[in-house]
């Protein structure tokens, strides 16, 4: 019984935490359309990493601590999850709708749909940097190997076809560097999206089909 309390709380605790996020979530895009920088800082460095924190410790399988709690522990945390909702001004029963919509919704929900997508898209930039690092290697063996004929060469005609070429080459070197920071940047923040959770599970009360939806409108308005 203790442990089905526990449960139930931690899906409750959760559930409010994700609405949190989402909230947060919308704050950031809503500066970013504003190109406010300071607000997008706020909201990334300040305001959500304390409820990503809370968020992964309430969505986890049970862990020792709080299997090891006590009703008083319980509600001495309920308590805290209570003045959250009243701060955000978020409904007891609209939470409790939203846990019933995603239990039903389990394995056909949006949540699903967008944790398959950033797996895809991981996939996918991790094809794209083994190729950008193939073609820099490429680059930097052309290089090596002009600078070895330009040391080489005696005729200034020669020397300086050399270091047009080489130029060339460096120039080539600039434009794949932008490239593969840019690959990067884009590959480690969806893996740190997928290790977060919370970025895909605020989709887990709607289906499929209405995340669809929403993407188009989006896409649309843009």
């Amino acid at each position: 019984m203790k442990l089905e309390k526990i449960k139930e709380f931690k899906k409750f605790a959760s559930e409010v935490i994700l609405k949190v996020l989402m909230k947060m979530d919308k704050d950031y895009q809503n500066y970013q359309n504003l190109d406010d920088y300071d607000g997008m800082q706020k909201v990334k460095l300040e305001f959500i990493p304390k409820y990503e924190k809370l968020y992964l410790e309430f969505s986890n399988d049970i862990s020792e601590n709080l299997d090891e709690m006590d009703d008083k522990k319980i509600e001495s945390l309920m308590g805290i999850v209570n003045d959250i909702m009243k701060v955000h001004n978020i409904n007891i029963d609209y939470i409790l709708d939203e846990m019933e919509k995603r239990e039903n919704l389990k394995g056909k929900s949006g949540a699903e749909a967008v944790e398959k997508l950033f797996k895809y898209q991981i996939k996918e930039l991790e094809l794209k940097m083994e190729r950008l690092l193939e073609q820099a290697n490429t680059i930097l063996d052309n290089e090596a190997r002009l600078e070895a004929e330009l040391r080489d060469a005696i005729q200034e005609d020669d020397q300086m076809g050399i270091l047009d070429q080489l130029t060339a080459v460096r120039s080539r070197w600039s434009t794949l560097e932008k490239k593969t920071i840019q690959c990067k940047t884009a590959l480690d923040g969806l893996k740190e999206s997928l290790v977060k959770k919370w970025t895909y599970d605020i989709y887990g009360t709607i289906s499929q089909e209405e995340l669809k939806k929403v993407f188009s409108s989006e896409m649309k308005n843009k």
